[in-house]
């Protein structure tokens, strides 16, 4: 192989690993904020709650809804299945009994906190 079909090789090999990269962006990033606690099985039961409870709970990270796919394009998370779908198998692995949720003016939910119950605290 010749330098100039080298260079171009290369030149989409690492447009191919750009592309790879952001396709694998997660559309709702997750970001810890207390103390980690054993994950729940896959498919937990999760509550969602849409104001925090008066029962003494940890929180235990933040989810960012960005409403958007992997790739930018529009993905409505407006329905409660739509938002387990997407946030709740990494809530479970969290160790979560129930999400705090926020949505925006339209309906879409834009931010579910994470929490534990902690009877400890009641």
């Amino acid at each position: 192989m010749g330098p100039i079909h080298q260079e171009k090789w290369l030149a989409s090999l690492s447009v191919g690993v750009l592309l790879i990269a952001l396709g694998a962006c997660e559309s709702s990033p997750y970001t810890p904020t207390g103390h980690k606690f054993p994950a729940k099985p896959k498919g937990c039961s999760l509550q969602l709650l849409s104001t925090a409870p008066h029962n003494a709970y940890d929180e235990l990270g933040t989810f960012q809804i960005t409403n958007q796919n992997k790739w930018g394009a529009e993905d409505r998370v407006e329905t409660d299945d739509k938002l387990r779908e997407l946030v709740g198998e990494r809530a479970c692995a969290a160790g979560a009994d129930a999400l705090i949720t926020t949505t925006n003016r339209d309906g879409l939910y834009v931010k579910a906190v994470a929490i534990r119950w902690n009877p400890d605290h009641d």
